[in-house]
């Protein structure tokens, strides 16, 4: 992380190729749940979370990660406004994202817009959320359902 944030070539021994997940959720048992549905493929990716929405700009901010997945429907301020506030930043505004949410979301056409590549809905398949984060991410992750 440090390598990556000051833009210095990370040496081949020290490269990996998981790719960084990061997960925003204020629901700790969705956080839970996602955490332990990429446990299984720790190989594969790096995870980290955040309830808080202001909380996860700012780690993201210090060290992007190549995905954010994110609920739209959080107190304070809502993933809509988390996407706009990510592709204001330079450094940000390329992170490929899924929305996830358990409410009624009139806005679903408008998705695009926000830079968001797939909106699912709650309860989610767990398997099928790790193999849309695999197909986004060019992973090969064996065992990952499909998200149908």
């Amino acid at each position: 992380d440090f390598l990556k944030r000051l833009r210095i070539p990370i040496p081949n021994e020290l490269a990996t190729n998981r790719k960084s997940v990061f997960v925003v959720d204020d629901e700790p048992e969705m956080l839970h749940l996602i955490r332990r549905a990429f446990a299984r493929h720790k190989d594969s990716f790096e995870l980290r979370t955040a309830s808080n929405p202001i909380e996860a700009l700012v780690q993201i901010g210090q060290s992007p990660p190549d995905l954010v997945i994110l609920d739209i429907v959080m107190p304070g301020m809502n993933g809509l406004e988390m996407c706009s506030k990510l592709h204001e930043m330079p450094t940000t505004k390329g992170i490929k994202i899924i929305a996830i949410t358990g409410k009624k979301f009139p806005q679903e056409n408008s998705l695009g817009s926000y830079g968001i590549e797939a909106l699912l809905r709650k309860p989610l398949s767990l398997a099928g959320l790790v193999h849309l984060v695999a197909k986004i991410l060019r992973v090969d992750v064996a065992g990952a359902k499909s998200a149908a």
